[in-house]
């Protein structure tokens, strides 16, 4: 269920991770709101807790401290219930890909329907139309090694959105594309926003993408210092803004 127009609401966040002896705040004290619907860009050097952030978001971690809602369910209270919650409701693509080595291109992306139950023909269906989404039609048989990385990256990304999740994480999707892919990619991701209401997070070092946030979440040291809303899409709404206001 909805709880107002946030996709995610995030609470005092702590994380820290040990060595030994040596504790690690990676995290420290996040308070944070992802508008629905939206784009929205995490950025900060390497190191400052991004990926820590989205992984506890998708549920994939566990916080020390805080609280996080997405879609106003709590993440991480009942084992069996966030299994199927994050199943549903969340798709993640992974910076390493994590394909798995002896299945094809298109066996890889079914995997989350086929976790779902969902029969196998719709499911390899499903997963070949999401292939062809992402410029993969004719390497649906492949299997990953006879895949550039490049390629072996738009399988995770397929993979992570062929459940049609409303929340879509994304770590540096377009770290290993080129800039053509890279951009088409980003479109996929844009269409699925507006045109299927999903709600998208990216992180990223990519500036070639930048265009396509709705707002940035700019971190440092494990705290958000800023969040911004972007100037291509203030400026989109003001000439809508300036349309309405001529017509009337």
């Amino acid at each position: 269920m909805h709880q107002g127009n946030f996709a995610a609401e995030i609470s005092n966040l702590e994380k820290s991770f040990i060595a030994g002896d040596t504790r690690t705040p990676v995290l420290q004290g996040i308070n944070l709101s992802l508008t629905s619907e939206q784009i929205t860009f995490i950025t900060g050097p390497s190191g400052c807790g991004k990926t820590t952030l989205i992984s506890i978001m998708a549920g994939i971690l566990s916080p020390d401290n805080g609280q996080v809602k997405i879609f106003g369910e709590i993440m991480g209270t009942h084992k069996r219930e966030a299994a199927k919650f994050r199943l549903q409701n969340i798709g993640f693509i992974f910076q390493q890909h994590n394909l798995v080595p002896t299945l094809t291109a298109c066996e890889n992306a079914s995997i989350p329907l086929l976790i779902g139950r969902m029969h196998a023909a719709t499911a390899r269906r499903k997963a070949r139309e999401m292939l062809e989404c992402v410029g993969l039609a004719d390497r649906v048989n492949h299997l990953p090694r006879q895949l550039s990385g490049g390629q072996q990256q738009r399988v995770a990304i397929a993979r992570a959105l062929v459940s049609e999740p409303r929340l879509i994480i994304c770590d540096e999707p377009t770290a290993s594309l080129d800039a053509e892919n890279g951009l088409h990619v980003m479109e996929v991701l844009q269409r699925l926003s507006v045109e299927r209401s999903r709600t998208v997070v990216v992180v990223t070092h990519d500036s070639r993408i930048y265009h396509f946030a709705d707002s940035v979440v700019k971190m440092e040291d494990g705290k958000v210092v800023a969040v911004e809303r972007t100037d291509s899409k203030i400026h989109e709404e003001n000439k809508v803004r300036e349309k309405l206001e001529e017509s009337q």
